[in-house]
C-alpha cells in the first residue's frame, strides 16, 4: 500500500483542505505535502537499482471482465520523478501566500493534480495510466480558470483543454486498439511489452500515443499552448506546470511508446533529435528585434523543442 499512499494522501489532503479556512489550509497544505515527499522518500531509499523490474508492485482486480487491474510500480526512471513531483509539490504549498482569493480551492486542487501527476508515475496498467493522465489534467484546466493571472486567463484555460482533449482521445484510441489489435487480453504494461503487435499496427498505435505525448511535453509543432498557459498560471502552479507537467509527455514516451512499439521507435529515433536540436539552437533570448515581442524560453520546455513565449 505504499505506492497508494503517495496518491491517496494528496488527493485526501486536498478533500480535506478545501473546505478549510485559509490560515489552516495552508498549514495543511505543507503538512499534507511534506508527508507525501517523505513517503517518496522511503520509497527512494529502499529502491533497489540492480533489480530490473518494478518495485513496491501493488496489484488489485479492478474491472476484471475486460482484465483491468489497479497495478502500481516504480522503476528506476519513474522513482526520483516521484520524488521531484513531490519536493515541487512542498515548494508550490510554502510558496502559494495565504492572502491569495480563494486559497483554499487553490491549495486543494495543487493537491489534486500532484496526486494525478503521481499516479501517472506509478501506473503500470495502460488503462490506470489512462485514468490518471485524465486526473492530472482536471484540476490543471480549473486552476488555469478560477486562478489564472494576465488579461485572458480563459483563453489559456480553453486553449490549454482543447489542445489535451485532443491529446486524451487520441490516446484513448490508442488504448483500445492496443487491447483490440494485440489479441492479448490484459493491459499490463509489462506484458505488453512483451507481445508487440504486427509491424502495421505498431506503426498505427505508435502515431496515436506519440501525438498525445507530443502535445503534453510539448514537442513542436504542438506547443502554441504553452505560452498562454504559463503566462496566465499563477506563480505556485507554474512551479509544478512548468517544472514537472510538461515531463510527464516525455514520461509517458519511455513509459509506454518506446517499450510497446520497438519498430517505429527505431525508424523514428533519428528524426525526434535533429528537430529538437535545431529548435535548442533556434531564435534569441529576450526581445525579437522582429516584433518588439518578449520570447522567453524555458530551460525546461526548450530542449524538448517548445518555446514558452
Amino acid at each position: 500500500m505504499t505506492l497508494t499512499i503517495v496518491w491517496l494522501l494528496p488527493l485526501a489532503g486536498a478533500l480535506l483542505i478545501a473546505a478549510l479556512p485559509p490560515h489552516v489550509a495552508k498549514y495543511m497544505g505543507v503538512l499534507v505535502s511534506l508527508g507525501t515527499l517523505f513517503v517518496t522518500g522511503i520509497v527512494a531509499v529502499l529502491f533497489a537499482p540492480d533489480y530490473h523490474r518494478f518495485q513496491f508492485a501493488e496489484v488489485l482486480p479492478w474491472i476484471p471482465q475486460l482484465h483491468v487491474f489497479y497495478r502500481l510500480g516504480v522503476d528506476g526512471i519513474s522513482v526520483w520523478l516521484l520524488v521531484l513531483n513531490a519536493l515541487l509539490t512542498v515548494v508550490a504549498m510554502l510558496a502559494t501566500p495565504v492572502a491569495m482569493r480563494n486559497v483554499s480551492r487553490f491549495l486543494a486542487l495543487m493537491l489534486a493534480m500532484s496526486a494525478g501527476m503521481a499516479g501517472v508515475l506509478m501506473a503500470t496498467d495502460l488503462v490506470l495510466f489512462y485514468v490518471f493522465w485524465e486526473a492530472m489534467l482536471i484540476p490543471a484546466y480549473f486552476l488555469l480558470w478560477l486562478f489564472g493571472e494576465g488579461e485572458r486567463p480563459g483563453r489559456a484555460a480553453v486553449k490549454f483543454v482543447l489542445f489535451t482533449l485532443v491529446g486524451s482521445l487520441l490516446m484513448l484510441v490508442g488504448v483500445i486498439g492496443e487491447y483490440v489489435f494485440t489479441g492479448q487480453q490484459t493491459f499490463d504494461l509489462a506484458k505488453l511489452a512483451t507481445i508487440p503487435a504486427s509491424s502495421g499496427i505498431q506503426f498505427g498505435l505508435f502515431f496515436l500515443f506519440a501525438l498525445a505525448f507530443a502535445i503534453k511535453t510539448p514537442i513542436f509543432p504542438f506547443h502554441t499552448w504553452l505560452p498562454d498557459a504559463y503566462a496566465a498560471a499563477p506563480t505556485p502552479m507554474l512551479i509544478t506546470f512548468a517544472g514537472f507537467m510538461g515531463k510527464t509527455g516525455a514520461f509517458g514516451f519511455l513509459r509506454i511508446a518506446i517499450p510497446l512499439f520497438p519498430e517505429p521507435v527505431g525508424w523514428w529515433d533519428w528524426r525526434w533529435v535533429v528537430p529538437a536540436l535545431a529548435l535548442q539552437c533556434a531564435g534569441p533570448a529576450g526581445r525579437d528585434p522582429a516584433d518588439g515581442q518578449p520570447r522567453d524560453h524555458h530551460p525546461g520546455a526548450v530542449p524538448a523543442g517548445g518555446v514558452d513565449r
